[in-house]
């Protein structure tokens, strides 16, 4: 059962907010930011500790609102798992379709994808990935 906005503690509603901020910084670091840079952004280690479940629903609740690419997408969520100190792999790959060549990003931790997968992921080749770690 998930709770709504009202009912959540004062530290959801704040996790919330930084799942939100971190898509926003995301989408604008995309824009901006050398690659090097938003390596460096989206990989870096926090000393906050937060169950990884906890991050997942609020990044999902916070891009079910903001939206986003697959790359904005995972950037944010890789940003998020850093701080809070759990590592993942944003991965970057190409596939052919109909129309030529398409892109797609999709974030990795362990064995389960967490953000753009599914069977699309699997229709695409890995150019480039990085990770995060403890």
């Amino acid at each position: 059962m998930q709770r709504g906005l009202i009912r959540q503690s004062p530290r959801d509603v704040l996790l919330a907010a930084e799942a939100a901020v971190a898509l926003l910084q995301a989408r604008w670091r995309l824009r901006v930011a050398p690659v090097e840079d938003l390596q460096a952004w989206a990989t870096k280690h926090g000393r906050r500790s937060r169950d990884r479940d906890e991050v997942l629903l609020a990044f999902r609740r916070a891009s079910r609102r903001l939206g986003g690419t697959c790359l904005i997408r995972a950037l944010a969520l890789q940003y998020l798992l850093s701080r809070y100190g759990h590592p993942s792999e944003l991965r970057i790959g190409v596939g052919r379709t109909g129309k030529g060549f398409e892109a797609h990003a999709w974030l990795v931790c362990g064995d389960e994808t967490l953000e753009g997968g599914g069977q699309e992921a699997e229709e695409f080749s890995v150019l480039a990935s990085w990770q995060s770690g403890k």
